[in-house]
Parts: structure tokens; C-alpha cells; sequence
């Protein structure tokens, strides 16, 4: 698979900072994140039909070992314009052993979508990518998914939410009936269905004009009051709204509260947590991904509620005396960038395409790009947008934005990214000159096997490999002779006799060996047996 499977175009890659939405879908294995997100991208206009996993030619899972095996590897950005928003988008995998892929996505995003499984509740990753998006300061929004399923609870998968995750779940949603072929909006007090071969069309209509709707609407209304119950006690401000349409309200309450007010105190709620990193409230959807119900409500609340680069806190830098200033859009044009993931083409030159998200300023093509976690200077040659079919080329990327590199060899992942201040610049108040943000600990390796070439004239072709791969993916680990190059950039020179890899686990190991075998045509290599690091 090309490499441009990774990058929809979208329209712009200045758009004003405020309706910019850098958002991850995070998630246990198999809780529908590649399926939530291709309907996205269908009803966003970015693709032309929806992409199934069980047939691999979904957008996001672009490897060949993803499609084949049906699980997401490794993190995709893609990118969409919706209800005035732009969304830059990535789909990070679920499968504990790819935890670092979500760690160094996480960098990139302002908001994510945490997707639980109705029938399963909150799982164990489900916690871990919870409690890393919470280390970073990202908003978040839940969405229960596969309501549709036999044995599924919206009330239990909330329940599992309270009490693993250890916040208030605000509930916005709740499925019609046990088919989930429609969804009760709380906040408006209307019934959703969708219509259409692909569900494209998202018909309301009040609870109040539905036919034989008594029993829905009474459960509708107990809802509704525990929401607004839930949300007085995450909002001090709300807390005196709903203190005083209690005062006022002689049947029922929840009704007296405008649509409006829940809106303001809901955006009140995300946002603080991206401040303090904490939660105490959390929005909480609903649907049936695989049957296109759900989708387009939820991209709305996105849209609504997830906080743009300009909400959030400015990201924390550090000069070159190791003082600590700060980087943001709207106030600094001095340029700050984070290179937060690098993946080498499949061309002959397998030229390195450095995923960069942009705190501050602007990169152009052509600029040169001073690295000051290396100290080098390299110029950017080209710039992609972030585009699920093909990539585009654009003369420059903005705060705030998420793009795509190609000219920047020495660039690995966690690098920052700055350009040389003139004189004028350095007179800001804001620090000026380059500045280095924290950079990213690869987790240390779970298991290692030894890796053995089938003749002599192979191993330079490995080495050369193994050093993209790690290049691409820092939590592979390569000990020659004993010692482990990970403190050295994990590479192999040559002249390493013996070559032993570690990475997160089984799967992760394996995953390698056959990268190595088919996209490096390396056929003839073998993995000898796995070891506890």
C-alpha cells in the first residue's frame, strides 16, 4: 500500500485557528474506532463510500498487515471539513501492545472521542488511552457504540463509566429501543432516525408529535433531569440555572431548562477539563456505528464542544538557557512544531514523511527548519496536507494545523521544530528565538527475539531497515552484541554481528518481522525465539 493512503483533502491548511478541531478517536480493541471514523468521512464528503474493516479497504487502516489481520497497527491522520469545522482527525490503534502509538498521537490532539463498547462497558485499554489523554490535558467526549448488539446497555456502559473511569457521565442521548434504530435527543427533546441506503439523512421530529411515543417521552423526561442533575453538580454556574428553574417549575422541571443554558454549561465543562486535567463531567453519545446510527450527531457535539487550538493552555517550551516560556497561536509568529510521528514512503527513495503538528507561526515550502533537539538544519521541500486518498501539496501550514513534511531526513519523532529568529523576532516578548518542547520516552521493550539473515549479503539490507523502522517507531529497540543503540538513536552501524530486537509484546514483534519480509523484501530473515525483556 502507497504511502498516500495515509493522507481527505480538506480546504485549507490556514483555516482560522478557532474553527480548527485536532481530534482522536481512542479506545479499547474492537470497540468500532476505524468504523466510526470511515462514516466520518463518508458523511463529511471526504470519501465517496464507506469502508469496511472485514473487507480491509477502510481509509485509516492503510498497512497491508492491517487490513489483512482487521485491526488498526498503526495511528492515521485524515482530515474533513464539517459544519464549519475543520477536523483533522486521527484514528489511533486499541491492542495494548501499540500503547505508544496513542501516546505520541495524543501530542498532536486538543480533543479526543473515547469509544466504549455497549456490551463490554469500559475495558482495560479503554482505561489506559482514558488516563494518558487525561496526562496530556485533551478534552473528551464518550461515545457508547454497538447498541445495536444483543446484550447491550446504554445504563450499564454508563455504570462502567462512573465507576472505572471515576466521572460523571452526561448523558445527551439514549437509544429509542433495544435495536438502536433511533436515538432520543435529551437536550432538544426530539426523536433521531436515519434514512437513506447509507444513512446520509438524520431526521428529527419532537417526542411530543411522535405517535404512540407516551413510554419513550416519560423515560425521556427522567433522563433529562438526571442530565440536568449531573450537570449542577460539574458546573457551579448551571448549579444556580437549575437551582432556580427547580424554584419555578411546578410539574415538570426539566423542561424549563433552556436547550441554550445546557449548551453554554456543557462547553464550560469540557473545556476546564483540558485545563486542569482532571474530569469531573463527561459528554456521553450514543449509537450503532456499523449501522450508520449515531455518526452525525456525534460529529456535531465535536464540532460543538471540543476546544480548538486557540482554548487550549499554550504548550510548554523551554529556551536555549533551559528557561521555560510557552508557545500558542494568535500571540507568537515565531514558528513552533512538533514532529509527533515519522513514517518512510514506499517509493524507491523511501523518503521520510514527518507528521508535524504547528503550535505557533507558519512553515512554508522551501523554509529552512531548524531542529534544536538535533541541533541540524533542514529544509522543508515539500508540504502535504493530511489527506486519506492522496496527498496534495500546499505552499504553507498554519498554527494551530497538522501537516505532512517531506525533506526533513534527521527528523525523528518527538523532534521540535523552529525557525532561526532574526533580530526583529528576538525583541518579543515572548521569548523568541528556538525553543524545545518535551520531547517523547519510548516505554522500555516487554520482550526481545533475535533476528537472523539467511546469508551475509542480506545484512546490510537489514540493518538499513530496522534503522527506518525504528525511525518510524521508537518503541522497537535494537541491542547489538549485548548492548542496546536505543540510547543511540536506536541504529546499527555496520559491522553488528548480531542483531536482537525488543518491542511491547508478541504481536508488535511479529507485526516487524513481516514488514521486514514484505515491504523490505527480506524474505529469507527469520525471528528466533521471544524472550521476557
Amino acid at each position: 500500500m502507497h504511502w498516500h493512503r495515509l493522507v481527505c483533502r480538506y480546504a485549507s491548511t490556514n483555516a482560522k485557528v478557532s474553527t480548527i478541531r485536532n481530534v482522536g478517536v481512542i479506545a479499547h480493541v474492537d470497540a468500532g474506532k476505524t468504523t466510526t471514523t470511515e462514516r466520518m468521512l463518508f458523511y463529511a464528503g471526504a470519501v465517496g463510500h464507506i469502508g469496511n474493516v472485514d473487507d480491509g479497504d477502510t481509509t485509516t487502516d492503510y498497512l497491508r498487515q492491517e487490513r489483512e489481520r482487521g485491526i488498526t497497527i498503526t495511528s492515521a491522520a485524515v482530515s474533513f471539513d464539517w459544519e464549519g469545522s475543520q477536523f483533522n482527525l486521527i484514528d489511533t490503534p486499541g491492542h495494548v501492545d501499540f500503547t505508544y502509538e496513542v501516546e505520541r498521537a495524543l501530542r498532536a490532539m486538543d480533543g479526543s472521542v473515547t469509544i466504549v463498547d455497549g456490551v463490554s462497558g469500559v475495558q482495560a485499554q479503554t482505561l489506559t488511552v482514558w488516563r494518558q489523554a487525561l496526562r496530556h490535558g485533551v478534552a473528551q467526549i464518550i461515545y457508547v457504540n454497538k447498541l445495536d448488539r444483543d446484550g447491550a446497555s446504554m445504563e450499564r456502559a454508563c455504570r462502567s463509566v462512573r465507576e472505572r473511569l471515576g466521572v460523571r457521565p452526561l448523558v445527551l442521548q439514549m437509544p429509542a429501543n433495544e435495536d438502536c434504530d433511533s436515538i432520543v435527543d435529551l437536550v432538544t427533546m426530539e426523536l433521531l432516525e436515519w434514512q437513506g441506503q447509507d444513512g446520509e439523512r438524520v431526521v428529527r421530529q419532537s417526542l411530543v408529535s411522535v405517535r404512540d411515543s407516551e413510554i419513550i417521552l416519560e423515560r425521556a423526561i427522567l433522563a433529562r433531569e438526571r442530565l440536568l442533575e449531573e450537570l449542577a453538580e460539574c458546573d457551579d454556574e448551571f448549579a444556580d440555572v437549575y437551582l432556580e428553574a427547580m424554584a419555578d417549575a411546578e410539574d415538570e422541571m426539566s423542561t424549563s431548562v433552556s436547550s441554550s443554558e445546557i449548551w453554554r454549561a456543557l462547553l464550560r465543562v469540557t473545556h476546564d477539563s483540558s485545563k486542569r486535567k482532571e474530569i469531573q463531567g463527561c459528554v456521553v453519545m450514543c449509537g450503532a456505528s456499523l449501522r450508520n446510527v449515531g455518526v452525525q450527531p456525534l460529529m456535531d457535539v465535536m464540532a460543538k464542544l471540543l476546544p480548538s487550538p486557540a482554548d487550549v493552555p499554550r504548550v510548554v517550551a523551554y529556551d536555549d538557557k533551559n528557561v521555560q516560556t510557552t508557545r500558542g497561536p494568535l500571540n507568537s509568529d515565531l514558528l513552533c512544531a512538533l514532529a509527533f510521528k515519522v513514517i518512510h514512503t514506499q517509493d524507491k527513495q523511501r523518503r521520510p514523511l514527518v507528521l508535524t503538528r504547528v503550535y505557533s507561526g507558519t512553515i512554508e515550502a522551501g523554509m529552512m527548519i531548524h531542529n534544536t533537539d538535533t541541533g541540524k538544519k533542514e529544509r522543508v521541500q515539500r508540504i502535504l496536507q493530511i489527506s486519506a486518498g492522496h496527498g496534495e501539496d500546499t505552499d504553507s501550514v498554519s498554527e494551530g494545523n497538522v501537516a505532512a513534511l517531506i525533506g526533513l531526513s534527521g527528523t525523528r519523532t518527538g523532534d521540535t521544530l523552529c525557525e532561526v529568529a532574526t533580530k526583529k523576532k528576538k525583541k518579543k516578548s515572548d521569548g523568541g528565538g528556538a525553543v524545545r518542547l518535551e520531547g517523547m520516552v519510548a516505554p522500555p521493550p516487554v520482550f526481545t527475539s533475535a533476528i537472523e539473515t539467511y546469508s551475509s549479503s542480506e545484512d546490510d539490507a537489514l540493518r538499513e531497515a530496522l534503522n527506518q523502522l525504528c525511525l518510524e517507531d521508537p518503541s522497537i529497540h535494537l541491542i547489538s552484541d549485548g548492548n542496546d543503540q536505543s540510547n543511540k538513536n536506536s541504529t546499527l552501524a555496520r559491522g553488528d554481528s548480531r542483531v536482537v530486537v525488543g518491542g511491547m509484546g508478541e504481536l508488535h514483534l511479529d507485526l516487524l518481522l513481516d514488514r521486514l519480509q514484505r515491504e523490505y523484501n527480506l524474505p529469507d530473515i527469520t525471528m528466533g525465539q521471544l524472550r521476557v525483556a
